[in-house]
């Protein structure tokens, strides 16, 4: 009897201990920290067209209870901010901002991914074209994948 009682309260203390860490992992949510920093795309040997070169290197930093990109130039100074007021999402599809960002004089849907157990990015700009009914199109104009290479220095004015 007493070594059924001893392997009852051991796998208890087991189911118990999963089901703590399964609770503390579910309830860890994610934040806009894992997009700060600097960034700068993965296949940097790729020409970039004008539209595109403002998006080859950025820096995220959080600004006006958001986050702010930053466009960086190649000798590294700051240049124009490219987006702002982002909206944090997760859930089964992983997490991502979204929001709206700058491509040369429009503004186009901006979503930024945070790429599972990598520290890398994967952003899109796209278009949507109604077509009429709450229909539409989506047309990616910019898709990038990026490595964080540094701590933000530029923020928005």
């Amino acid at each position: 009897m007493k070594r059924y009682g001893r392997a009852v309260v051991r796998w208890s203390a087991v189911l118990l201990i999963a089901v703590a860490t399964t609770i503390g992992a579910a309830s860890a949510e994610p934040t806009t920290d894992l997009f700060l920093g600097r960034w700068t795309v993965s296949n940097d040997r790729k020409p970039f067209a004008e539209r595109e070169r403002p998006y080859k290197t950025i820096d995220i930093a959080p600004c006006d209870g958001s986050l702010c990109g930053i466009s960086v130039s190649d000798a590294g100074a700051c240049g124009d901010v490219l987006f702002r007021h982002v909206t944090l999402h997760y859930g089964a599809l992983g997490t991502f901002v979204d929001g709206t960002g700058r491509w040369g004089d429009d503004l186009l849907n901006l979503r930024i991914l945070q790429l599972d157990d990598v520290p890398q990015i994967r952003l899109f700009l796209a278009r949507f074209t109604s077509t009429g009914n709450d229909e539409g199109i989506l047309t990616t104009e910019f898709r990038e994948n990026y490595r964080r290479s540094a701590e933000a220095v530029c923020k928005a004015p």
